[in-house]
């Protein structure tokens, strides 16, 4: 009994050793920056764009392939690493409204080791939900609707990623979090806090606030009375 407890225990250690050095040579892609262009087209009721991730790999292995989650609906264009074209196949999430995206990377990234990664795609909005919405007169994308590409997710053992980001919207006016630099048409937004990209977009009236608020604005609907802006 005490030759069959031992076996027991040293192959028990064996196992958790093994799983150990396996998973310390694994490759984890951590997010530090998103960079996304939106471009909602009502007409065709479709929002196409373009998202840049700056991936860090936090994990004890060399990375040799990066795999982000998005939409089951996205059509992914294209996808580049460092510039350079890269190699992608697509199956579908077991968890989730999703599909798994796996890009074969041009060199291998090791630990500590960051990699630019840009995803051009299209994700078509066939009903307007609470969480993704198009139409003539304004749309929405928010995270649960996973309108960008990312590593990980509310169904993956990490969770949701967040880093900080850059939006620019194309378009009638859009809202989201961050500091406004908008411009030339687009709205565009620097969030320097780790967040989810999110963005309403829709036609406003911007009220600047004055003396004590003068930081503050409000934007109403457009051709609002008076009585509303106050």
């Amino acid at each position: 009994m005490k030759k069959l407890v031992v076996i027991i225990v040293l192959n028990t250690f064996a196992f958790s050793s093994t799983a150990a050095s396996q998973e310390e040579a694994r490759a984890v892609w951590q997010i530090t920056h998103f960079d996304i262009t939106a471009t909602p087209q009502p007409a065709e009721r479709a929002l196409s764009a373009v998202a840049v991730l700056v991936a860090r790999n936090v994990g004890k292995g060399a990375g040799t392939s990066f795999t982000f989650r998005i939409n089951t609906k996205a059509s992914v264009k294209s996808v580049t690493v460092g510039g350079a074209t890269a190699n992608f196949r697509t199956v579908a999430e077991t968890r989730g409204n999703l599909q798994r995206v796996t890009v074969t990377l041009p060199g291998s990234v090791a630990p500590d080791g960051s990699t630019n990664v840009t995803i051009s795609y299209s994700l078509p909005v066939e009903n307007n939900t609470g969480l993704a919405a198009i139409s003539p007169v304004g749309s929405q994308f928010l995270p649960q609707s996973f309108w960008y590409p990312a590593p990980n997710t509310p169904f993956t053992v990490r969770g949701s990623d967040t880093a900080p980001f850059r939006l620019t919207v194309n378009g009638a006016t859009a809202i989201s979090s961050g500091v406004e630099k908008s411009g030339s048409g687009s709205s565009v937004y620097e969030q320097g806090l780790n967040a989810q990209p999110f963005f309403v977009q829709g036609e406003w009236d911007r009220i600047d606030g004055a003396g004590d608020v003068k930081d503050v604005l409000a934007l109403v609907p457009k051709g609002a009375s008076a009585e509303e802006c106050r």
